[in-house]
């Protein structure tokens, strides 16, 4: 009878904490337009974690994903398809362009790009085929790029609008969350300046965020309106202003690495969210890196990069590798062909890079300077040797050099001899590893993982929903506003009058002064003249 009654409460238990989970959890819809799998990995952890803690999404995405509990997926198809033809092209789509202003255009070329393939697809009608009266509690949207996606705000009755970015903290954050930046200490995104810069640097630094605000305004923006009313009709609101309604911003950044800056409260900092991803180490990868007494190192240049552009160089990193066996090398690379590989070196098109950073015997990491890559090789501790490629990679890699915690390559100039070098300097160099050790204790000093910042604040807005209380205002601030640019204008016009009027009156002034003089003069003299006649 007891043992009845105690499964009785048990159940009783079960029961309650099922219909409270349930009872406190969101419908949310999720916008994924990012076309990369850096994105998706960051994304899908919030994701995940939200699913997990019982709530409901629905994820439009360009990612092949199955439908799981609490996590159904919408694919917008061919989209990689279309990007890939898309920079196979004449080369005019080359964003490994070092020249800033280039970069800047071609990078919004291609966001417009993306925006096309989208409204295109099934997956994109499907959602907007769901029924009017549908209730989303929140939608988390990517902005990085796909805001002609954000007319799905509208179209479901405008749910609190939460916006993240793996991105780091793109230079156009100021239009979600007027975020202001200061060019005179704050890096454009894609220059390779430090926080110090001189005058020469902050002119060109401005120039950056004043053109890149031109062309998404002016450009970009006024694109993405025309696609977006193709798919939901003209009566839909300027994207610039549903994209200003957003509650919360997450932000893929962290103060121990990244410089200083000031921030809103409702854009919380959540930079390594992903290195709570649980990954399965496969046995013959664990094998082959305990196999090395001197330890292994890890090469990946990331998800976008593929082997047909290394060209010739992949046999510049073979022949260092061959140099260097002492060492263990694995390496993520989309190549079939594998007969010729050394022997201290293990192939593989896709590998746990969270889990093989965090094994003890990774003593290095050749990376492409991706910010995803970055953050997980600082939170485990792992010293870097970077090879730049795209946009803000080249940027990363100099504050990687700068905290002594790597270097970084160029490599249209990388050799075998340098690059043999460059590893050696960094694994046998304790200066690097010290230096590791305290920007890794930095990162991980924190009072809770920036995942689950994450989803508190996610979960705080929804439960708070419309208050907008952390937000600086309601209402919409140009790059002129932020900045006083027309504070300032009016204040040097009406400074310009003032002195232009004080100009004339002590020009007048001084004209009066000097006929008064001539005047007198000219009376003394016929005094004088007068005087003289009649003596």
């Amino acid at each position: 009878m007891k043992m009845f009654s105690n499964v009785f409460w048990l159940m009783i238990a079960i029961f309650v904490t099922l219909t409270i989970n349930n009872a406190n959890s969101a419908n949310i819809l999720c916008l994924m337009g990012t076309p990369s799998p850096s994105h998706h990995i960051w994304n899908k952890s919030i994701m995940r974690a939200l699913a997990d803690r019982g709530n409901n999404l629905t994820i439009l995405t360009v990612e092949i994903e199955r439908s799981t509990k609490n996590m159904h997926f919408i694919h917008m198809e061919n989209v990689y398809d279309a990007i890939y033809e898309y920079f196979s092209g004449d080369g005019n789509n080359d964003l490994t362009n070092k020249h800033v202003y280039k970069s800047i255009t071609l990078l919004y070329r291609f966001y417009s790009f993306v925006g096309r393939q989208l409204i295109g697809t099934v997956g994109a009608k499907q959602l907007l085929d769901y029924p009017i009266d549908f209730k989303f509690d929140a939608i988390v949207h990517d902005f990085t790029q796909s805001q002609v996606l954000l007319g799905f705000v509208h179209r479901f009755g405008y749910p609190p609008l939460i916006s993240v970015s793996p991105y780091g903290m793109p230079p156009y954050t100021y239009a979600i969350a007027q975020v202001p930046s200061f060019p005179s200490y704050t890096p454009h995104a894609i220059a390779a300046f430090t926080n110090q810069m001189g005058f020469y640097e902050r002119v060109r630094n401005w120039s950056y965020y004043f053109y890149d605000w031109v062309y998404r305004r002016f450009v970009y923006m006024t694109n993405e309106n025309r696609k977006a009313k193709k798919l939901f009709g003209e009566q839909l609101p300027k994207l610039e202003s549903i994209e200003s309604m957003t509650e919360l911003v997450l932000v893929n950044i962290d103060f121990s690495f990244d410089y200083p800056q000031v921030l809103p409260p409702n854009v919380i900092p959540v930079g390594g969210l992903q290195t709570k991803r649980n990954e399965t180490l496969d046995q013959s990868v664990d094998l082959f890196l305990n196999k090395s007494t001197k330890g292994a190192i890890y090469f990946s240049l990331g998800t976008i990069l593929q082997t047909s552009e290394l060209g010739d160089k992949i046999q510049i990193f073979l022949e260092a590798i061959k140099r260097l066996k002492e060492y263990n090398f694995i390496w993520k690379l989309d190549v079939a062909d594998h007969t010729s590989v050394p022997s201290n070196l293990l192939v593989k098109e896709w590998l746990p890079q969270n889990r093989i950073l965090a094994h003890p015997n990774t003593k290095l990491f050749i990376t492409h300077g991706g910010r995803l890559s970055v953050q997980e090789s600082i939170w485990h501790g792992v010293c870097m040797l970077g090879i730049p490629f795209y946009l803000d990679q080249q940027q990363n890699m100099v504050k990687v050099a700068r905290y002594g915690i790597g270097e970084y390559l160029d490599f249209n100039t990388i050799t075998t001899e340098l690059l043999v070098e460059s590893i050696r300097n960094i694994i046998e160099s304790p200066k690097y590893t010290e230096r590791m050790k305290i920007r890794s204790e930095l990162f991980q000093y924190q009072p809770t993982h920036p995942l689950d910042r994450a989803i508190f604040w996610i979960e705080h807005t929804i439960h708070n929903r419309g208050t907008k209380h952390l937000s600086l205002t309601n209402f919409e601030l140009n790059f002129f506003q932020i900045y006083m640019l027309d504070a300032i204008a009016l204040l040097s016009l009406i400074s310009l009058v003032f002195l232009f009027t004080m100009k004339r009156h002590i020009y007048f002034g001084n004209k009066k002064e000097a006929e008064g003089i001539t005047t007198s003069a000219v009376a003394v003299t016929d005094n004088v003249n007068k005087t003289e006649k009649i003596e």
